[in-house]
């Protein structure tokens, strides 16, 4: 028997699915964070689905799709400061 991977224990992409939308949920009631991200946040929230899913150990859709995530270069021009 094969050790489940951790999208597998949390109860793979269903659950990925709800953190991510309630994330999102959260980002459309905050202003200034709001800001940071496109009018549509559809396709944001399908990014992140896929990128938590293969982070997680499910499948590798979104480097299929999109590529290696490179988190360091794509957040590099966001100033993070604490309120």
């Amino acid at each position: 028997m094969s050790a489940q991977t951790p999208f597998e224990r949390i109860g793979g992409r269903e659950v990925v699915e709800a953190i991510v939308e309630a994330f999102y949920d959260a980002v459309a009631g905050d202003a200034p964070l709001r800001a940071l991200y496109p009018d549509d946040l559809a396709p944001s929230r399908e990014k992140l689905t896929l990128f938590f899913e293969q982070w997680l150990g499910g499948e590798a859709r979104y480097s299929e799709r999109y590529g290696h995530p490179r988190l360091r270069r794509r957040h590099f021009p966001f100033v993070i400061a604490e309120h």
